[in-house]
């Protein structure tokens, strides 16, 4: 499900504690002209590089703290209370401070861009994680970077890396205050090469494997309503297969999926390709339309049987 969907979907739940009223500095309440000042002055168009970078930071902003949250705080405690704020408050004061609409800039709904932006990050935070990088965020700069420019040097994905580190650990240094805190946990996927996942990287359940490559869950994205079960699904391709729209190799794929249990049928919402060299592909929106899961999908189809009978995900 996607957080815009979560939105329209959220039931009223109490406030989630913590530091939420500090969210504002690392995302609106900054000056970006400032803050970015070695890419806006290169640009002419720098409402559309300020635009991006609202939705980025206000992205990164709600994912550093679902990471350094306390347990008893929960995703959607946090998620009740940042997701409207940043429609609302932080939009306006954003687009007030800047002189600009988003949408007008863009081109897009509000709702429209979020989901978008969003799920294209979250892809790539989840695919991009290395031993080198283990929250993705080199992976993630890169995407924001081909949404600010068509050909975006490596300089330029190295100092949008460099600013999402600095917004990173600001927003470890403000949850490491409070005596519940704890440290940003990764859920990084296994290496690409050996066996099934270690210790290290337990979000991540190896399903399948087939012809030299693998099948595996992030655990953490499995949402449930009834029977419905809907998941982020990793496709690690050895060999590469190849994306028909630019003949670019696929290492990648990164299907968002749904299951109806009890029927033993599946869909698929949205596929992401991660290329061989790293960058990322457009995303393709599917049409959903249930099918039977047979084969590899029956194999995640008894995962998630497996996941929700012991009670966990």
């Amino acid at each position: 499900m996607g957080i815009m969907q979560w939105f329209r979907n959220r039931k009223a739940q109490k406030a989630a504690t913590g530091p939420l009223g500090d969210q504002g500095k690392f995302y609106y309440l900054m000056s970006y002209e400032e803050e970015y000042s070695d890419l806006t002055s290169k640009y002419s168009d720098s409402d559309q590089i300020l635009a991006e970078l609202f939705l980025f930071r206000f992205w990164l902003t709600q994912c550093g703290y679902r990471l350094c949250k306390p347990d008893a705080i929960t995703d959607d405690d946090l998620l009740n209370d940042m997701i409207p704020n940043g429609l609302t408050l932080g939009r306006g004061t954003f687009e007030r401070l800047n002189t600009i609409s988003i949408e007008e800039t863009l081109g897009e709904s509000m709702s429209e861009l979020m989901e978008d932006r969003f799920h294209t990050y979250d892809a790539a935070f989840i695919s991009g994680k290395s031993n080198a990088d283990p929250f993705g965020l080199g992976a993630a700069s890169l995407a924001l970077a081909n949404n600010i420019l068509d050909d975006p040097r490596a300089e330029t994905v190295a100092y949008l890396t460099k600013k999402a580190e600095e917004q990173f650990a600001a927003i470890f240094s403000t949850w490491s205050g409070g005596d519940k805190a704890k440290k940003p946990t990764s859920t990084a996927p296994p290496a690409t090469s050996g066996s099934s996942p270690n210790n290290k990287n337990q979000d991540w359940l190896l399903v399948n494997e087939f012809d030299g490559g693998k099948v595996l869950i992030n655990k953490s994205t499995i949402k449930r309503k009834g029977d419905l079960t809907s998941v982020v699904v990793l496709y690690d391709l050895n060999p590469s297969g190849t994306d028909s729209r630019n003949n670019k190799l696929v290492k990648k794929m990164i299907n968002l999926e749904e299951y109806d249990l009890a029927k033993g049928i599946f869909q698929v919402h949205r596929i992401d390709f991660v290329y061989e060299d790293g960058s990322n592909g457009d995303p393709l929106q599917a049409v959903p339309q249930w099918a039977k899961a047979t084969a590899g999908n029956a194999k995640t189809l008894t995962a998630l049987k497996r996941l929700a009978a012991q009670g966990g995900s």
